[in-house]
């Protein structure tokens, strides 16, 4: 291909012709993008659901890996318990500043 075949090539002519095939067929090509898209998505969630590729074996060490990892530390808890008591007892504490030398005694009058 030459450099002279290339100039005889109207670039313009082909752009119109592009896009007056998009004008046309635009909303099929969505169509067949979104049915695309669609069955790609249900093929996914089809082998995520249903398809599982793990054997008895492989399902009992995951259930048991899950099982190490919720370990119940009694003595922690009671700590925390402790703690949030002590905390609840300090804060109902009555706390006495001293004299509040805002508040003027009651004097009597005789």
């Amino acid at each position: 291909m030459n450099i002279e075949s290339i100039k005889k090539i109207n670039f313009k002519n082909k752009a119109k012709n592009l896009f007056s095939i998009w004008e046309k067929y635009n909303n099929m090509i969505f169509i067949v993008f979104f049915c695309v898209l669609s069955t790609y998505g249900a093929f996914l969630i089809y082998q995520s659901l249903y398809d599982s590729t793990w054997n008895e074996n492989q399902k009992k060490e995951y259930i048991l890996s899950q099982q190490k990892n919720i370990n119940f530390n009694e003595g922690k808890l009671m700590e925390i318990i402790d703690e949030t008591n002590r905390k609840r007892n300090e804060y109902e504490k009555n706390v006495f500043l001293g004299k509040d030398i805002f508040i003027q005694p009651l004097l009597e009058v005789e």
